[in-house]
C-alpha cells in the first residue's frame, strides 16, 4: 500500500496553519505568513516531504487565492473544499470557538477518510474566467456603490435644490449631463446668482459638457433658470451641504464612468 503525505492548510487573513499527515498520523505543524517568505517555507516542507505531497485547503475568498495562484505557479496539485464541506469535515461535535491549528490537523487527516484515493485536478480552470469573474464582481460594487451615492445625492438635494429633479420639468437624473449641472450648480441660489441667462449659457458653455452646443446649452440654462427660481431652499449657500452636493455628484459620475468603462472595453482587454 502506498504511503499517503497529505497537507492539510487552514487559511487565515494573513498566516496560515498548516499540519503535515502521513498515513493519519500529523508528523509537522508550522505556521507561515502569506507572503512571498512564508510561500518559501511552503516550498521547503513539500520538497522535505518529496515534492509532491497531497494539499488540501478551504476557499476563504480572497486570501486563499494568494495561496491557490503559489501552488498553480509551483505546479502543484490541490483540494480547495467549498466552505460547507470544509466546516463538515472540521467540525467534530461542539465547536465554539475556531481553532487554526487543529483545524488544519482535521482538513488533513480527514483527507484520508473522505477521499480515499488521492484527489486529482482533472480540469483546471482557464485564469481567464476567473478574471472574468472577478471583474464582474468588481461591476456589481461599482453599481452598488453608485446606487448608494445617488440615494444620499437625492436626500441632500432635497435641502439644496430640491425642484432640479421635479417630475414635471425637472432633469433626468439618467443622464450625465444632470449630474454635471449638479456639480456646476449645487445649490438653487447659485444659479438665481448667475446674473442673466446668457452669462448662465456661457457658463455651461465653458464646462465643455459632451454633446452640449449653443442650443442645447440654452435649454438647459432656460431650464435651470425656471427651477431655481422656484425652488423653495432648505440651507443657505454657504450651508456645508453645498460641497456635499458638488461632491456626491462627482462620485455618482465617477462611478457611473468605472462601471461602463468595465462593461465597454474590459472582456475585449481579456479575449485580445
Amino acid at each position: 500500500m502506498i504511503m499517503r503525505t497529505i497537507i492539510g492548510i487552514d487559511v487565515s487573513k494573513n498566516k496560515a496553519n498548516i499540519a503535515v499527515a502521513t498515513d493519519l498520523l500529523v508528523v509537522k505543524e508550522l505556521v507561515i505568513s502569506l507572503d512571498a517568505l512564508g510561500f518559501n517555507e511552503l516550498k521547503h516542507v513539500v520538497l522535505e516531504f518529496g515534492g509532491s505531497p497531497e494539499i488540501v485547503f478551504e476557499a476563504t475568498g480572497v486570501y486563499s487565492r494568494r495561496l491557490e495562484y503559489f501552488l498553480q505557479q509551483e505546479g502543484l496539485n490541490y483540494h480547495i473544499l467549498n466552505p460547507l464541506v470544509a466546516k463538515n469535515r472540521i467540525a467534530t461535535g461542539s465547536r465554539l470557538r475556531k481553532n487554526d491549528k487543529r483545524d488544519a490537523r482535521r482538513l488533513a487527516i480527514t483527507e484520508f477518510t473522505e477521499q480515499l484515493e488521492p484527489y486529482l485536478l482533472t480540469y483546471k480552470q482557464d485564469p481567464i474566467y476567473r478574471e472574468l469573474t472577478d471583474m464582474n464582481r468588481y461591476y456589481d460594487q461599482l453599481n452598488e456603490d453608485k446606487k448608494r451615492a445617488r440615494n444620499r445625492a437625492h436626500r441632500v438635494l432635497q435641502l439644496v435644490f430640491a425642484s432640479f429633479g421635479a417630475s414635471k420639468g425637472g432633469f433626468d437624473f439618467d443622464s450625465k449631463l444632470a449630474w454635471e449641472l449638479l456639480i456646476l450648480f449645487p445649490h438653487a441660489n447659485i444659479v438665481r446668482e448667475t446674473g442673466d441667462l446668457n452669462e448662465l449659457e456661457n457658463r455651461i458653455l465653458a464646462a465643455h459638457f459632451k454633446g452640449v452646443g449653443p442650443k442645447r446649452a440654452h435649454d438647459c440654462a432656460r431650464k435651470l433658470w425656471k427651477l431655481a427660481a422656484q425652488n423653495g431652499d432648505a440651507v443657505p449657500v454657504t450651508s456645508d451641504n453645498t460641497r456635499q452636493m458638488k461632491f456626491l455628484a462627482e462620485q455618482v459620475l465617477a462611478l457611473s464612468a468605472g462601471a461602463a468603462g468595465l462593461a465597454h472595453d474590459g472582456s475585449r482587454e481579456i479575449f485580445t
